[in-house]
């Protein structure tokens, strides 16, 4: 079972539905799997909290270009509107910190430069970014969060749970929870 009364669920599309071996997927077909998510979320009385994806290095110049992105972000975005949910924008706060850092710095957080996939820096510095945006937005999902401690996680240990829809539409959606109840209540 995935999702419990309390958990928090984030949620995020994008880079692989924008255009990979299976894809891409519409960014309106995105849009309406999250919204079902959400609603199955909301019926286990969990909150959802749709993230945009951290952005590919694509890079026009010193600065990213995000057009490839920008269409699944605006649909995770228009989720969080018409189901009155904060969104995490990952994507915005990605954005601005590899124009800030630059290409090379940017790259050092990849595997071997690869556009999308961190290393354990980059995997630490997409989560400090994710971290400060549930402050940004007040989630109250923020009053739990911790600053890396020895084991390095921003978060209590995320419980994968695969897709939120078994048998729904392949769109390589992942979903992980925060076990908030335990940490309300050690004892629980």
């Amino acid at each position: 079972e995935c999702g419990k009364a309390g958990d928090g669920v984030c949620v995020s599309f994008g880079i692989n539905e924008s255009g990979t071996g299976h894809g891409p997927v519409r960014p309106q077909a995105v849009q309406s799997e999250m919204e079902t998510m959400a609603d199955e979320v909301a019926a286990k009385k969990a909150t959802m909290i749709p993230t945009t994806s951290s952005p590919l290095q694509v890079w026009s110049g010193a600065t990213i270009n995000n057009s490839r992105l920008q269409p699944y972000c605006d649909a995770t975005k228009a989720v969080g509107m018409r189901k009155t949910l904060l969104v995490d924008d990952l994507n915005a706060r990605g954005v601005e910190y590899y124009n800030m850092v630059g290409m090379s710095a940017a790259n050092a957080i990849t595997f071997n430069g690869d556009k999308a996939h961190f290393n354990k820096q980059g995997a630490t510095e997409m989560a400090r970014l994710a971290s400060q945006e549930l402050k940004r937005i007040n989630s109250p999902l923020a009053a739990y969060l911790k600053l890396p401690g020895r084991s390095g996680h921003f978060f209590p240990d995320p419980q994968p749970c695969g897709r939120m829809r078994p048998g729904g539409a392949d769109t390589g959606a992942r979903a992980a929870m925060v076990p908030l109840r335990a940490q309300r209540n050690p004892r629980a």
